[in-house]
């Protein structure tokens, strides 16, 4: 939701600084002595926009609201001065933004097959959940290389912790995301053993597991923003996870 409120306000913003500048507006005319009383732009700015002040305002919340904080970003992982990691984000919300939300390329279903044989027989097969599938495969990789910082619930003999964790770096050598609970809020353990030799050995599972946002934007950049407005013109439903 948050990455809604965000694409939505640099969308306003974007749109707002144009139209001051170039004079196609929705402002009534009575606001023209408040244009008047705000236009304090330079020369530059005073000879080529409609709305000299409007579009400066618009520029300055362009630049406070979003170039600036990508700056810092970029500042920050240069320098090393990320954030320390804190469980802020769902596992099965990561999973989400990664198909729906990212820049990622996730492998997408096969065309309908007809079924010629056994119960359906005559009916049009479609593949689902293929997207989460490959985001689990994703994610996985990403964990294992040890680029996103995974937080959960151990499980202590038939039950879970009631506090978060993080999950060790050992754990993940031989386990993995469980696909049937990892893309829900499943009170079930969303980790899976890979390797049964360690059965036993290791931790049981973890259960309500969480990762860092800043990490996850960091390894799948957000989508740009020309993308977010076709599919949003064009009406592109959400890849939801199967139940």
């Amino acid at each position: 939701m948050e990455n809604k409120y965000r694409t939505g306000w640099r969308l306003l913003l974007a749109i707002y600084t144009l139209f001051a500048f170039t004079g196609h507006h929705w402002i009534p005319n009575d606001w023209g002595a408040l244009k008047d009383d705000i236009a304090l732009s330079d020369d530059w700015i005073l000879s080529r926009a409609s709305y000299p002040g409007l579009f400066a305002i618009g520029l300055g919340l362009i630049i406070g609201t979003w170039l600036l904080p990508e700056a810092i970003k970029i500042a920050r992982k240069v320098y090393g001065l990320e954030p320390r990691p804190r469980p802020n984000m769902p596992m099965w919300k990561a999973l989400d933004y990664i198909i729906n939300d990212s820049r990622a390329r996730v492998k997408q279903p096969g065309p309908p097959v007809l079924k010629t044989h056994g119960p359906g027989a005559g009916r049009m097969m479609v593949q689902v959940g293929v997207q989460h599938n490959d985001a689990i495969v994703q994610m996985n990789e990403q964990i294992a290389a040890g680029h996103v910082q995974v937080w959960g619930r151990k499980k202590i003999n038939h039950d879970f912790e009631s506090f978060q964790r993080p999950v060790t770096t050992q754990f993940w050598q031989y386990s993995a995301l469980h696909p049937l609970f990892v893309t829900h809020d499943s009170d079930e353990s969303q980790t899976m053993l890979v390797d049964k030799a360690m059965d036993g050995m290791i931790e049981a599972g973890y259960a309500k597991l969480m990762v860092n946002r800043y990490q996850i934007d960091q390894t799948w950049p957000r989508q740009w923003l020309w993308v977010k407005l076709r599919n949003w013109i064009r009406g592109k439903p959400r890849i939801e996870a199967p139940l």
